[in-house]
């Protein structure tokens, strides 16, 4: 994306782009060192201006100067956003494990009651959570890591979450941890438990319990 280009966003779309998730990531962009200044009604107390606006046939206009230069639907939105250009990370991923439980771990408990402000001792807890807007999706990391050309997950439970709630792959905040020793191990583990190869499996059903 060039430099030059300005965001001036004050819509979010509700179909397609979790409001969390979209400035989530534009904030990671910032950080990344793209350009993309804050609203202009936040240093003149003016109305915000979109440069990226939502038009009636369903598309985000980029415009360089007064030129339309990219016209993108709402996934290939977040997709741009995410600086992935196109197909979702985790469309095609595998699961690393046959089955998961209900119930998450003493820590999983904590962290996610934490999060929605009530007991979440459940996916189906944590599901209501995301539906009633307690639990942002971008506070719902997914990692995987790519073995022989294989995307696994490694966030069983999270992903069924996320999956349950409706979320499509394409709005999951994946995080990449190819490469990394700890999470390398921890998947050859994993895949080894559950008599697994590095292609993994592309289901996985609850096991009920902890």
């Amino acid at each position: 994306m060039p430099s030059k280009w300005t965001f001036r966003l004050s819509v979010v779309p509700k179909q397609g782009i979790n409001a969390g998730t979209f400035y989530n990531w534009v904030s990671k962009l910032r950080k990344s060192g793209y350009t993309i200044p804050d609203s202009n009604s936040k240093s003149e107390g003016a109305a915000v201006v979109q440069d990226v606006v939502k038009v009636e046939v369903g598309k985000y206009v980029f415009r360089d100067g007064g030129k339309i230069v990219k016209q993108l639907d709402a996934d290939e939105m977040l997709e741009y956003v995410r600086g992935k250009g196109g197909t979702a990370v985790l469309d095609n991923a595998n699961y690393a494990q046959k089955t998961y439980s209900n119930t998450f771990s003493a820590e999983g408990r904590k962290i996610y009651s934490d999060l929605a402000g009530e007991p979440i001792n459940t996916i189906d807890d944590l599901v209501n959570a995301i539906n009633f807007g307690k639990v942002n999706v971008a506070d719902l990391p997914v990692e995987y890591i790519v073995r022989d050309g294989n995307t696994l997950i490694l966030n069983t439970r999270t992903s069924q979450v996320l999956t349950q709630a409706g979320i499509s792959r394409s709005q999951w905040n994946a995080i990449d941890r190819t490469g990394e020793a700890l999470f390398e191990e921890l998947l050859t583990e994993q895949l080894s438990r559950n008599k697994l190869t590095a292609e993994g499996i592309s289901t996985v059903r609850s096991s009920g319990g902890q």
